[in-house]
């Protein structure tokens, strides 16, 4: 999947109902870089995707664009990050968003 062309409306798409882990994780990620605040609900919903990359590239694009409405989840997902790069990835997201 080529993020680069796609838009803001078929990324969060993607995010929200796309079928393939790594295509959701993908255009998380993108979504963070490009700014897309509007995403910012979809983003929230993706930490409790049932894939664990899904989940920390949200909170990345979270922590990326300073959403702190997000912190609450933010929190409560990063109970279940096992692995020491996903909870680095979460406590980072809840600073930036504590800011």
């Amino acid at each position: 999947m080529n993020v680069r062309k796609k838009s803001e409306d078929e990324l969060i798409a993607i995010v929200s109902t796309g079928r393939n882990a790594i295509a959701r994780a993908k255009a998380a990620s993108a979504l963070g870089f490009m700014g897309a605040k509007k995403a910012v609900p979809v983003l929230i919903d993706a930490l409790g995707d049932r894939h664990a990359l899904v989940r920390m590239l949200a909170a990345q694009s979270l922590g990326r664009l300073g959403a702190k409405r997000a912190l609450a989840a933010l929190k409560s997902a990063s109970k279940l990050a096992v692995d020491e790069p996903y909870r680095v990835t979460f406590r980072e997201a809840i600073r930036a968003c504590s800011k």
